[in-house]
Formats: C-alpha cells, sequence, structure tokens
C-alpha cells in the first residue's frame, strides 16, 4: 500500500510540473562552430572574415595571359585571326579626307589584270570607316586569308586600301591597294605570312555596274 502512494506521489509531481511549465534538464551540445567565423582555428590563429575579391581574381580583371590589362584581349595578337580591326598598319589613325577613289568602289565593275570580264567591287561603311571587298585583291597569287567570309579591305589612310596590316605573325597575307590619282588604276600588292618580297598585280576601272 505504502508503494502505491509512493507511486501516486511521483505521479502527481510530474502532472504538475507539465501544468506549471517547469524547464526539464537542460540538454548539452557539442560546439558545432564553422571555420571562418572570425574564432581560434585549429592552428591557434584566429579567420579573417572575408571582406575583399577571391583570391584567384587576376588584379588586371580576369584577362588571359596576353598581358592586356583593364579586361580587353587585342585579337589581332592571335594568329588564326582575321578582323577589319587588324587591318591598318600599327599606329596608323583612320581618315578617309585623302581617299579619292570612294565613289569608284561603290558598286563599280573592274577588270583585273589577266581576265577577260570585269567584276564588280562592293563597299559599305560602318561606324564611319569605309570597307571594301576590293575583290579583284582576292586574285593575287599571294594573297592568303583564314577568313571564313569576305576579306574586307579599310579603305581611306595613305589614299589606299589595306588588309591584315597590324599582325605581322599572322598566318594570313597582308594587302595594300593603291590607287592612282585619277582612279583609273589600282595597283595590289600583297606579302605571304613572312615573305620579305611581294606580289604585284593590277586591276582597271570600268565604270559603274
Amino acid at each position: 500500500m505504502k508503494q502505491v502512494n509512493v507511486l501516486c506521489f511521483f505521479f502527481a509531481i510530474a502532472i504538475m510540473a507539465v501544468l506549471t511549465g517547469c524547464p526539464g534538464p537542460e540538454v548539452q551540445h557539442p560546439d558545432m562552430g564553422m571555420p571562418g567565423d572570425a574564432g581560434p582555428d585549429s592552428d591557434g590563429n584566429s579567420d579573417v572574415p572575408d571582406a575583399g575579391p577571391d583570391s584567384e581574381v587576376l588584379p588586371d580583371g580576369g584577362t588571359d595571359d596576353l598581358g592586356q590589362d583593364g579586361g580587353t584581349v587585342d585579337p589581332c595578337a592571335d594568329p588564326e585571326y582575321v578582323g577589319t580591326e587588324c587591318n591598318l598598319p600599327e599606329g596608323v589613325v583612320y581618315s578617309r579626307d585623302s581617299f579619292l577613289c570612294a565613289t569608284m568602289i561603290d558598286y563599280d565593275s573592274w577588270l583585273r589584270e589577266g581576265a577577260s570580264t570585269s567584276g564588280r567591287i562592293t563597299s559599305h561603311e560602318d561606324g564611319g570607316v569605309l570597307y571594301s571587298t576590293v575583290s579583284f585583291a582576292t586574285y593575287n597569287p599571294d594573297m592568303l586569308s583564314l577568313s571564313t567570309g569576305f576579306s574586307y579591305f579599310t579603305c581611306g589612310p595613305d589614299g589606299a586600301c589595306w588588309f591584315n596590316w597590324k599582325n605581322p605573325a599572322s598566318h594570313s597575307s597582308h594587302c595594300k591597294v593603291s590607287f592612282a590619282t585619277d582612279c583609273s588604276t589600282a595597283t595590289i600588292e600583297c606579302w605571304l605570312p613572312g615573305a620579305s618580297s611581294s606580289t604585284i598585280t593590277h586591276a582597271y576601272y570600268v565604270g559603274p555596274a
């Protein structure tokens, strides 16, 4: 009988604890601090909060190994690349003032040397710069271009049209088309990659197509 009274006593205490919201014994958890919490590390040092750029970001903005700063890469440094931005010689600034033959390459016909029929030259402006296919130049024996499309010349500086002159290590040729003062004759001069001598051909103006 006494044992029953003891059980009833403990049962009553348990119910009272539930009703009054008394907290039970606190469960202790191991410290789960993560690395990088500015606390001590396993080596005894303190973590430094990451407040700056990632250590792997290059100081030049993430450019490649060509050494160009500011996040820019010169495509003309790639010997496999052909583009209009590589046409003018290094240091030559575009100017169309001295190019008097612009109206003669605007869908006009020219007869290339050794041909029996004439062909049309097309040209267009982009951003104030005059570009032309100068199609008769592509028949020069030393004209070699890796371009998969039209090989556009930049026309203007020194009264001529230029192709791929900026990159001397290019795997494509570099060419220059010079015009007579009356625009009746064009002289095409091309250098194969690495060549010291060029091949010269000519073309003759026929008239509007």
